[in-house]
């Protein structure tokens, strides 16, 4: 965020498919999860909608999130 602020990172809002977002950023860790026996699921609401943001540091932060739930989460049945 500090560097957000002090101009060092430049943001590229745009909008975008929340949905679509939230189903790559899954995409991304779905072979980690499936080779610890995690299942994921993801439920959109219907209604999601589209965002204004940085679609690219949004998704990776998704992605990142998700990847640390997996590491963190005992194997599967």
């Amino acid at each position: 965020l500090s560097a957000i602020e002090s101009g060092k990172i430049a943001l590229r809002a745009q909008t975008f498919d929340a949905a679509i977002l939230a189903r790559r950023a899954m995409t991304d860790v779905r072979d980690a999860a499936a080779a610890k026996g995690v299942t994921m699921r993801l439920r959109i609401a219907a209604d999601v909608g589209r965002a204004h943001t940085d679609a690219a540091r949004l998704e990776r932060c998704l992605a990142h999130l998700l990847a640390n739930a997996v590491a963190f989460t005992g194997a599967g049945p």
